[in-house]
């Protein structure tokens, strides 16, 4: 079965991240590095972290709790990674 790594959600795009743009380059940073690290070793890289940027916008993609995911946003991402998913589980 093949490997899968999701990337990190952005909760500077929350009420409480109040939109840090120092929490958004750091996941940045870390994003990039396993992209990379991913595409030298052969492991799909699903990027979900967009999904999470809209969270100020769309506050229906933020938690009540006003930092994670909503289950809207969950939804998103399952929706996201899914395809990628049943591909390692054929082959």
């Amino acid at each position: 079965m093949g490997k899968l790594t999701v990337s990190i959600p952005d909760y500077a795009f929350t009420p409480f991240g109040r939109g840090n743009t120092s929490i958004s380059s750091d996941i940045d940073n870390y994003n990039n590095f396993a992209k990379n690290y991913c595409e030298a070793n052969g492991i799909t890289f699903v990027n979900i972290t967009d999904i999470t940027r809209e969270g100020l916008t769309n506050t229906a993609l933020v938690a009540s709790d006003n930092l994670h995911p909503s289950t809207l946003a969950y939804t998103k991402f399952v929706g996201r990674i899914l395809p990628f998913a049943l591909e390692k589980i054929q082959n």
